[in-house]
């Protein structure tokens, strides 16, 4: 894959994200960080309020529970929100922008990006490479 000094690359998941360039000319491929954005988020046990409460089925004496809101994950859609605002804030230096995310992460940055951003995606790729060393990172775009 060749990638441009003025294409934004932005590697993400639920709980991190970095937008990275390149600063290689021509075919090689030598990525550095421009922002890094993170988020520290609890296990859903410990951040829910209670357990789900419970209501009669019908008429009999049966129970069921209700099923309460996922706190965890709707955490993480706040953190893409932002990294979607960021990807707004850093477009204007950029041509086009690459998604790698994994593959949650990228259909809620699908729905939170402006179209006028989603019109500047080139490639979106739905692997989760957060926690991918550099050195491996940049081989990997090189083959793709």
């Amino acid at each position: 894959m060749r990638i441009g000094s003025r294409t934004l690359l932005l590697v993400a998941d639920g709980q991190n994200a970095t937008f990275f360039r390149n600063t290689a000319k021509g075919e090689t491929i030598s990525l550095e960080p421009v922002h890094t954005m993170g988020l520290f988020n609890e296990a859903d046990r410990d951040i829910s309020n209670d357990r789900p409460g419970h209501t009669q089925v019908g008429m009999t004496e049966r129970r069921t529970s209700y099923e309460h809101r996922d706190k965890h994950e709707d955490n993480e859609t706040e953190f893409l929100k932002g990294v979607a605002s960021m990807s707004e804030t850093l477009m204007p230096h950029y041509d086009e922008l690459i998604l790698a995310a994994e593959p949650q992460a990228l259909g809620v940055l699908r729905q939170v990006l402006p179209d006028s951003l989603m019109a500047k995606v080139s490639t979106q790729i739905d692997k989760d490479y957060t926690k991918t060393a550099m050195p491996e990172l940049e081989a990997l775009f090189r083959q793709l």
